[in-house]
């Protein structure tokens, strides 16, 4: 069996133990509201906090329940100068409040496991009464976007899954539009390629949507559900490719590529419980002397590609660690629980059937105990 160096495991003890002081540290103070997470709490979020409180929406954050998508500084600066004028000194602020709500869904802490996907119905109502898309890869929410935002390149979530008191908050890279904007964002390319003077503060190159003129309707409207065709003229990753290429699951790739099982992933065929990193996070302490590598080993199933509707109630499978799991079905989740894993919170598989080249990927919430 392939192991993973001392010097790695006591560096991953240290990690992991100190992360446990910290929540025991966190459960000792009141939580963050969604606000404060906003306004105190994360970089790069200036421009949303200034919207909500001119909007005068940070007291509406600071209590009942809210999902929000935050977009970063960079996302607004790519506005442009004069749409961010227009909405900020403008004649109200009820462009700037209705922007702000069209990123918010009341009532409702979504996590990313509870993003819709499917198409047709992955269609977020915002408490702007204007729907929002979420658009997943692999299976994997990974894009929510307005009706005019680039279906080349729509807002990406970059972080998310932050806990607040009264709901969730994810941060995106672009900010959400609903309605076309009162000036042109500027664009850093032409299409020939060439470079075009721009905004100092403007770092990146932006895709951008043409605002539809008077003359003008868009290409396809809203409530046609997105064909997910991009991905079928991709050609297919393996496991370690999706495992490593995912933000969601940056802990596993550490561990399987520190472990050698990044190579095995690579190639022959395999079934994963992949565990994304808030599994890892939620984990208990791992002892000095636990071998990672069989607790990775006991997510993995070789051989076979076993797809979902597959996995049969009650019944056991055989992992690569020789330990057995045991797919659990109750209250209409599935769950795939090893021996040591607490009844209470197993396992559950919030995402299925991602396939690679070389099997099947199903995602899992908590790691497996064996």
């Amino acid at each position: 069996m392939m192991t993973i160096p001392n010097s790695f495991l006591l560096a991953l003890v240290v990690l992991v133990s100190a992360s446990a002081v910290l929540a025991q540290d966190d459960n000792s103070t009141a939580c963050s509201t969604i606000a404060e997470i906003i306004c105190d709490e994360k970089a790069n979020l200036n421009a949303v906090c200034e919207a909500i409180i001119i909007s005068e929406l940070d007291d509406d954050l600071e209590q009942d329940t809210w999902t929000v998508f935050v977009p970063t500084d960079d996302a607004f600066e790519a506005l442009g100068r004069d749409n961010l004028d227009s909405m900020v000194f403008g004649n109200d602020t009820v462009p700037l409040t209705d922007l702000v709500l069209f990123h918010v869904v009341p009532g409702v802490a979504l996590t990313s496991d509870l993003l819709p996907c499917q198409a047709g119905v992955n269609l977020l109502e915002m408490a702007n009464g204007h729907d929002s898309r979420t658009k997943c890869e692999g299976g994997i929410p990974t894009f929510q976007k307005g009706p005019l935002n680039s279906k080349a390149d729509p807002p990406q979530i970059i972080d998310a899954d932050i806990a607040a008191c009264n709901g969730v908050v994810h941060i995106l890279d672009k900010v959400m539009l609903y309605e076309e904007l009162p000036y042109p964002m500027p664009e850093l390319f032409t299409e020939t390629g060439t470079e075009e003077p721009t905004d100092a503060k403007i770092t990146k190159e932006i895709a951008v949507t043409a605002v539809p003129t008077e003359a003008s309707t868009l290409e396809e409207p809203e409530e046609v559900p997105d064909q997910e065709t991009e991905e079928e003229s991709k050609e297919c990753q393996t496991i370690a490719d999706f495992a490593c290429s995912n933000p969601r699951f940056t802990v596993l790739c550490a561990l399987l590529t520190e472990s050698g099982l990044v190579d095995d992933l690579s190639d022959g065929m395999w079934t994963v419980f992949a565990p994304n990193n808030q599994a890892f996070d939620d984990a208990p302490p791992f002892l000095a002397e636990t071998d990672i590598n069989f607790i990775l080993q006991g997510h993995v199933v070789a051989n076979e590609a076993i797809r979902f509707e597959d996995l049969n109630c009650t019944e056991t499978i055989e992992m690569l660690n020789s330990k057995k799991t045991r797919t659990v079905c109750k209250k209409g989740a599935t769950f795939q629980n090893g021996v040591d894993n607490d009844d209470q919170v197993r396992p559950e598989i919030v995402a299925n059937n991602i396939e690679a080249c070389n099997g099947i990927v199903h995602v899992i919430d908590q790691v497996i105990l064996s």
